[in-house]
Parts: C-alpha cells; sequence; structure tokens
C-alpha cells in the first residue's frame, strides 16, 4: 500500500484488494461504503474523486485459478498501469508546490 498527499482529495492511496469471488462492481460499492471509494468512479463516488478522462482506477493485476481440464495451479501477475504511478506521482508534486 502506498499513500501520498492530494490537493483535490486529501490522500490518494495505493492498495491491493483481494476479493475470493465478486465482480468489479462489489469492489466498487464495498470501496465507497468504506469511506474510500475508486478514483474515478461515477458511480460509487463523489464528484470531487472523479478526474476528467482518466478512467477508472481499478486494474486485476493477478488471477490465480486452477485450470478447469489439467489441475495446474496457474497464476498470471502483469504489472499496474502505469496511470496509477503517474497519477500518484503528479498529485504528490502538486500538493508539495502548494505546502512545502
Amino acid at each position: 500500500m502506498k499513500s501520498v498527499r492530494s490537493i483535490k482529495n486529501e490522500w490518494v492511496t495505493l492498495t491491493d484488494l483481494f476479493p475470493g469471488t465478486g465482480r468489479t462492481h462489489q469492489l466498487r460499492r464495498h470501496m465507497a461504503e468504506s469511506g474510500h471509494p475508486v478514483i474515478g468512479d461515477k458511480l460509487y463516488s463523489n464528484a470531487g474523486d472523479l478526474f476528467r478522462g482518466k478512467g477508472l482506477f481499478l486494474a486485476a493485476v493477478e488471477l490465480s485459478f486452477t485450470h478447469p481440464v489439467t489441475g495446474i495451479a496457474v497464476n498470471i501477475k502483469i504489472d499496474e498501469p502505469d496511470k496509477f504511478r503517474t497519477f500518484m506521482e503528479r498529485e504528490e508534486r502538486r500538493w508539495q508546490r502548494l505546502f512545502i
């Protein structure tokens, strides 16, 4: 988990979610109900949490399952989208320019 200061949102945090089952919609709803909506979520976040043209900041970066035919454990992993890193760096720079 990584957090940076943000002018618009106070804090922006990159976090990992590990659902046993479920869909994107459920992750978005649970995060919003806990007071930590996914950035870019037009349905479950406040208007101030949206960033024009940036899309939903939610991505599956790892998937594990047992292959239905071979029974072999499969684990697929990718890097997080570049937009996550660049967004957090930009938010932190903006906050530092204003407050440091």
